[in-house]
């Protein structure tokens, strides 16, 4: 976790660290046709509600919540993480997920798992 190395521009969420310049957070790009990529950012310039990057100052990005949205296109909309771990966990969590939903989604399995099976599963993931 990182420490507040700047008493300038402490968010004002607990959650979140102070963001100061020269900071490096992390970002997650999507691709259609590649694998995704975590490129690294660093910190410019802090204002009262935002943040710029080096890489491309005319992003506004929340100090609250580490987030741009572009109020015309939804598109651009991203989120910065304090590391890498961050989003490799997210990734992971998404993966989980899909499969989680895909083995009880009933286009794909009607009748694959007995009673004491859906039992288990319920009560590891604290359904029961």
């Amino acid at each position: 976790m990182i420490q507040n190395h700047s008493s300038a521009g402490i968010a004002q969420n607990p959650l979140l660290p102070a963001v100061f310049v020269g900071m490096k957070l992390y970002r997650e790009i999507f691709s259609r046709h590649s694998p995704t990529e975590i490129k690294e950012y660093t910190v410019s310039k802090i204002g009262k509600k935002y943040f710029y990057l080096e890489e491309n100052d005319r992003y506004a990005i929340g100090k609250e919540t580490m987030k741009y949205v572009d109020k015309v296109y939804g598109q651009s909309n991203f989120q910065l993480y304090l590391t890498k771990q961050e989003i490799l966990h997210n990734g992971e969590i998404r993966v989980l997920f899909d499969k989680i939903r895909k083995a009880f989604d009933c286009s794909y399995n009607r009748s694959n798992y007995t009673l004491e099976q859906l039992r288990e599963a319920s009560k590891v993931l604290g359904l029961s």
